[in-house]
């Protein structure tokens, strides 16, 4: 059975490039919508980005994400640890091992936190979310000997999550779900990729409580200075998402804040 990129596209029914789903997939990722991507500059059926949108939030695209992860440290390597918001890539890092050694180093310097629904729960999560919540990271344990990048990812992405939650619930302003998970997205990110800029955003988010918007917001937007097009394309990227939850947004623009059940 053929289980290339291009195969595993085919099977489910998409026409497009592995090249053209990887930008659209990219795009979702980075918060637009269906209008944005579909509009007359777009180039793309309206119809085929959607479906492409609901394989990336079941799952079934997962192979395009760990594709473009693989492909960009590669061609990092390559480059001879070439600049990427900040940090340098690890010349050894599209080497055999080098996802092994990646998951150790993140793992060990994650903050230790308590799996348990009533402190998740205690920290803002309705219950069917901490439930959720739990399932997803106790699914990711049972097979961490089978992570890829996306899986050591959300991984994190859960863990930083639940320990920005549980760590500011006893503070008069504590951050409000949507802002944690960005935080915990933006850190996640930065610390499976080596990214500086993506840790600092993540961190931001919390310490200038941008959930308050107005001159917290501006704070926010002064506290890095970034000098890359790599860099500014990732601060302009959460700041926008940050934007669209202070205006009032519910998140329907981006892929669903937490993992729900199935059940009614």
């Amino acid at each position: 059975m053929d289980s290339t990129p291009v195969a595993r596209l085919r099977d489910l029914k998409i026409r497009l490039s592995v090249d053209e789903v990887t930008q659209i997939v990219q795009r979702l990722r980075n918060g637009e919508s269906i209008y944005q991507i579909t509009n007359p500059d777009g180039s793309h059926a309206k119809d085929t980005v959607r479906k492409i949108r609901g394989l990336l939030e079941t799952g079934q695209l997962d192979f395009v994400v760990d594709t473009q992860h693989e492909q960009t440290v590669a061609q990092a390597a390559v480059a001879g640890a070439k600049e990427i918001g900040g940090d340098h890539w690890s010349s050894d890092a599209a080497a055999p091992g080098g996802l092994e050694r990646t998951i150790q180093t993140v793992l060990a310097d994650l903050p230790e936190v308590e799996w348990d629904v009533g402190a998740l729960r205690a920290g803002g999560l309705e219950t069917e979310q901490a439930l959720s919540l739990m399932l997803q990271h106790d699914e990711l344990e049972q097979r961490k000997a089978e992570w890829k990048p996306a899986d050591l990812r959300k991984y994190v992405e859960d863990h930083l999550l639940v320990d920005y939650l549980l760590r500011y619930q006893d503070r008069l302003q504590k951050p409000p779900v949507w802002a944690a998970k960005l935080a915990a997205q933006a850190k996640a990110e930065g610390m499976v990729d080596n990214n500086r800029v993506l840790r600092e955003i993540g961190d931001n988010v919390i310490r200038y409580q941008v959930w308050h918007g107005g001159p917290y917001r501006e704070a926010f937007e002064q506290a890095q200075t970034v000098t890359t097009r790599s860099a500014r394309a990732q601060k302009s990227r959460y700041g926008h998402r940050i934007d669209y939850y202070i205006g009032g947004g519910t998140g329907e623009t981006f892929m669903p804040l937490l993992p729900m059940s199935e059940q009614g």
